[in-house]
C-alpha cells in the first residue's frame, strides 16, 4: 500500500517529489484533492449518453486487491444498474470479478494452492461485442506457457457478476471443472 499511496500523495496531491507522505493531512490539501478527484473519480452512474452512442464497457475487479477496494467497483456497478435498470445495463456493460486475484491479477487457488490463471483476453471480448454484436458471458482466464506454441496449462472461468466460479470436481486446472453460480445456488 505504501508504494501506491506515497507516490500518489507526493506527485498528484502535493506536487513535490520530496514531500514526506507521513506528513500528509487531507485538510491541508483540500482544493488539490477535490481537483484530482474531479479528474480521476469515475463515479457518475449515468452512462446513458455512452450507451446511446453504442458504447460497450467491460469492468473487472480483482477480489483480493489491497490497493483498490473491489467493493468500490461492485458499488459502482450497482449504482449504474440502479440508475439505468438491469436490462439497459446488460445491453452495453459487463462486469466481472476475479476471486482470489490481487492488484496485479495474481492469486492462489483455494482448491489446490496452485497459482490462479490470470490471463484473460478482454480486448477480443470487447471487439467481438462492439464490432460483431457478440456480447460476452462467462470468460476464461488462462495460464499459458511463455514459448510457442503457448500451450494452456490451466484455466478458470471468470463469471459475470454476481456469479462466481464454484469447483464442481475434476482437475482444478481446467475451467470445465467449475461452474458459474450465484450466492443462492
Amino acid at each position: 500500500m505504501w508504494r501506491f499511496a506515497s507516490g500518489f500523495v507526493r506527485y498528484f496531491i502535493a506536487g513535490d517529489p520530496n514531500f514526506d507522505p507521513r506528513k500528509f493531512r487531507p485538510e491541508e490539501f483540500k482544493a488539490q484533492v477535490q481537483r484530482i478527484s474531479a479528474l480521476m473519480d469515475a463515479t457518475d452512474p449515468d452512462l446513458s449518453r455512452f450507451a446511446a452512442r453504442g458504447g460497450k464497457l467491460i469492468l473487472k475487479v480483482n477480489m483480493a486487491d489491497h490497493a483498490i477496494s473491489p467493493f468500490n467497483g461492485i458499488a459502482y456497478y450497482k449504482s449504474v444498474v440502479e440508475k439505468l435498470g438491469q436490462a439497459n445495463v446488460d445491453s452495453f456493460m459487463r462486469f466481472y470479478v476475479a476471486p482470489g486475484a490481487n492488484h496485479g491479477g495474481m492469486g492462489t487457488s483455494s482448491v489446490d494452492g496452485a497459482a490462479l490463471p490470470q490471463g484473460v483476453d478482454l480486448l477480443d471480448a470487447i471487439d467481438s461485442w462492439a464490432d460483431r454484436g457478440v456480447a460476452p458471458d462467462a470468460l476464461v482466464q488462462v495460464e499459458q506457457e511463455i514459448n510457442p506454441p503457448f500451450v494452456v496449462t490451466a484455466s478458470r472461468p471468470m463469471c459475470r457478476y454476481p456469479q462466481w466460479p464454484r469447483y464442481t470436481g475434476g482437475s482444478p486446472k481446467d475451467a470445465a471443472s467449475f461452474s458459474c453460480v450465484s450466492e443462492n445456488d
